[in-house]
């Protein structure tokens, strides 16, 4: 073991040394907190520009984006780790990031451009459909009380990528240096 024991003046600079230490260790901390939170603030800006440059992605699409930041202390600035964590509330928000190939059962109902009720799927909507089967052509579904066309059936929809979440976050890594450089700066 290792031990030192610094005297200066008569008096044991020891309980200075560790004041110092401590000062110093706070400084790091809030340099670090500061540089995730602004981190955290510039990933969900960017995600929310990608999101609102990709097409018509209403409110509810950038309004449901959540970036968190935790923190785990192992009491310690060298077990600390700080976390940024990108999530959203629409369960299928990642499809638009990857891309996807979505098959129906046999098939998919889409619904026409002349249905108003565009979040109803086929099964739930009020009222009764039937069905026409054009040859070679896409069956259809019609409303039995406007004779209206409702729905289209399909067998595969493909969804490209519309996001580019990754490369959104990645434009802030590269900054964190500088960020935690910042704050560094700040917190004296």
């Amino acid at each position: 073991m290792v031990a030192l024991r610094i005297v200066y003046d008569g008096r044991s600079a020891e309980a200075q040394l560790q004041r110092s230490l401590s000062r110093g260790t706070d400084r790091v901390l809030r340099s670090f907190r500061g540089t995730a939170t602004i981190a955290a603030q510039q990933i969900k800006d960017a995600i929310i520009k990608d999101i609102q440059s990709a097409g018509r992605f209403g409110p509810r699409w950038t309004e449901g984006l959540l970036v968190n930041v935790s923190e785990t202390s192992g009491g310690k600035v060298a077990n600390t780790d700080f976390v940024i964590e990108v999530s959203h509330q629409i369960p299928f928000f990642m499809v638009h990031e990857r891309g996807a190939l979505i098959t129906g059962r046999p098939l998919l109902w889409i619904p026409a451009s002349t249905n108003p009720m565009k979040n109803v799927y086929a099964r739930n909507y009020p009222g009764r459909l039937y069905k026409v089967n054009r040859s070679g052509g896409t069956p259809l579904l019609f409303s039995t009380t406007d004779k209206q066309l409702k729905y289209v059936g399909v067998q595969s929809v493909t969804i490209r990528k519309r996001f580019n979440l990754q490369a959104d976050i990645q434009g802030v890594t590269v900054k964190l240096q500088e960020i935690y450089r910042s704050q560094f700066r700040a917190n004296t």
